[in-house]
């Protein structure tokens, strides 16, 4: 064999080298796959909630707070998830949490109002409801869960004054969404009749209307939204 064909051989050997060295150095140089963001776990925890898949909704939330502990959408997702687990207490404290980390959509509110109201803290309630007045109307419904609405803001502030004995201001609100009490005079007693029954108590007349319209508009009897 010529020295020019070892030659030529020993650049053929040393080009292939220096090409797969490159090719193997650019494979070790390339950046490692970018983590899931927050905001995707986020969105996943909503697809799942929005298909009644809560533990799978949590798991995703969980996984959003292991990436950002201040991600306050997925406490609020958490809390709602609580909700419909019958864990009230849990369901308030990451209703709180999501706040204390700016998540402040009208629906946190609701939620942490219907805490206060299975707890029995009604002025609370009260007080948690006013954060959304003129924020929460005609029309307004939580992206997530279409039973989180409008009607059911009023039927949450109804019923923290029907405990608090405000039966005036209960059946004012309760007239906003519901067309046949329109005609009732709190002051008459001869007008407290509703679905064809006259009653003779105020508090009998608006505790039928919050069961009608709670049943009507959640699928839940007054006085607890989520049973």
């Amino acid at each position: 064999m010529s020295q020019s064909t070892l030659r030529n051989r020993w650049y053929v050997f040393i080009s292939l080298s220096i090409f797969f060295m490159i090719s193997a150095c650019g494979k070790l140089l390339e950046p490692p796959p970018t983590p899931p963001a927050p905001e995707d776990y986020i969105q996943a925890g909503w697809n799942a909630y929005e298909h009644k898949q809560y533990g799978e909704a949590v798991v995703q939330f969980d996984s959003a707070l292991t990436v950002d502990a201040k991600a306050g959408e997925a406490y609020g997702g958490k809390a709602w998830c609580d909700l419909r687990f019958d864990q009230v207490e849990e369901a308030v404290q990451n209703g709180n949490l999501a706040v204390q980390n700016n998540y402040t959509k009208p629906d946190i509110y609701l939620l942490r109002a219907t805490g206060a109201l299975i707890q029995e803290n009604y002025t609370d309630a009260l007080s948690i409801l006013s954060n959304v007045t003129g924020k929460v109307t005609t029309g307004w419904a939580f992206d997530h869960d279409p039973l989180v609405n409008y009607k059911g803001y009023v039927i949450l502030t109804a019923q923290a004054h029907f405990y608090l004995g405000e039966f005036d201001q209960a059946l004012i609100l309760l007239q906003k969404i519901d067309d046949e009490t329109r005609s009732i005079d709190p002051d008459d007693s001869s007008t407290w009749k509703y679905n064809g029954t006259l009653y003779k108590e105020k508090n009998h007349l608006l505790l039928a209307i919050l069961d009608h319209q709670s049943t009507a508009v959640i699928g839940k009897k007054f006085p607890k939204l989520y049973n």
